[in-house]
């Protein structure tokens, strides 16, 4: 059996005989065991101001820490208010196809008309009893409400003379009368170059304020016995085709906002026009149901611009 000896033996051994030792033969080792150092500690982490010089300076303060959540807070603002401008454009008219293509701008006109008023009651009961007297005068009895009035109108006119000059008249036979002025303003809408919609939109508009003057003429022949009821309601006849032509010259207006309000008010006249041509029954009436009708496409065309703007 061998006999192992350690380090410390072998050098206390080493040049004697192995008699000395009980003489039991003892193998040595042609190389002692390498030495191995134990692992050094593990360095301790650098109090937070020896931190702070190690990696920015000595005289470097720490980095602020990122603040995300304003910039978050921008962008979603950025975000809505893109989303609000689109939304505003597609309520003017802007289909999203005009985005990505060339765009015309179609502007109707401003106008002016000059209306006789007999009276602007609070209340809707009075105005129809005012209206009810202004027909039986002759006039129109359209009730405007404009401002919580209930305005009744009895004619207009686009010169200003001509309504300076009935109410004058009206005074005279002691019926009092005012002047009532309605302003349309300009309203000028965008649609897209290749559109199909854009003549017809202005020639529509064009054609909803031409009525109006043509109506009233009609009108006037009648009060001074220049035409007979069948006469004018021929000339009515020739405005309801030209109508009907502009409402088929839109065909499909798909999303065009401002083509759909203008058609709308096209098919409104048409069936308006349509009752004085077909209405053969109040001959007696018939002057101031043109008075009436003419005085709504007022209104109508009114309305239309406000809805463009």
């Amino acid at each position: 059996m061998r006999r192992y000896i350690s380090y410390e033996d072998y050098v206390r051994r080493r040049g004697k005989p192995d008699e000395e030792f009980g003489g039991v033969p003892t193998p040595i080792a042609s190389e002692p065991p390498a030495y191995r150092a134990p692992p050094a500690p593990a360095p301790s982490a650098p109090s937070e101001p020896h931190r702070v010089e190690a990696e920015f300076g000595k005289n470097s303060a720490p980095a602020e820490p990122k603040r995300t959540g304003a910039w978050s807070i921008l962008i979603l603002l950025v975000c809505f208010g893109l989303a609000v401008a689109c939304a505003i454009l597609l309520a003017n008219g802007l289909n999203l196809g005009h985005l990505g293509a060339k765009t015309v701008k179609v502007t109707l006109p401003e106008h002016k008309a000059y209306c006789v008023q007999m009276a602007a009651p609070s209340t809707a009961e009075e105005a129809a009893r005012i209206a009810a007297t202004t027909r039986s005068q002759g006039g129109g009895g359209y009730v405007y409400v404009s401002d919580g009035l209930y305005i009744v109108l009895a004619s207009a006119y686009r010169n200003e003379a001509d309504c300076d000059a009935v109410i004058e008249k009206l005074s005279l036979s002691k019926i009092s009368a005012a002047k009532y002025v309605v302003e349309i303003p300009a309203v000028t809408v965008t649609v897209a170059k290749d559109s199909a919609v854009g003549e017809p939109l202005e020639k529509g508009g064009e054609l909803l304020w031409e009525a109006f003057p043509e109506l009233y003429a009609v009108s006037v022949e009648l009060d001074e016995g220049d035409a007979s009821p069948d006469a004018a309601r021929l000339a009515v006849g020739k405005l309801l085709g030209r109508v009907r032509e502009r409402i088929d010259a839109f065909g499909d207006v798909g999303t065009d906002l401002a083509s759909v309000h203008v058609k709308a008010e096209l098919v409104a006249l048409e069936g308006q026009l349509d009752t004085l041509f077909v209405d053969r029954d109040h001959d007696d009436t018939f002057s101031q149901d043109l008075k009436y009708a003419y005085l709504k496409i007022l209104r109508s065309c009114e309305n239309l611009h406000k809805e463009l703007s």
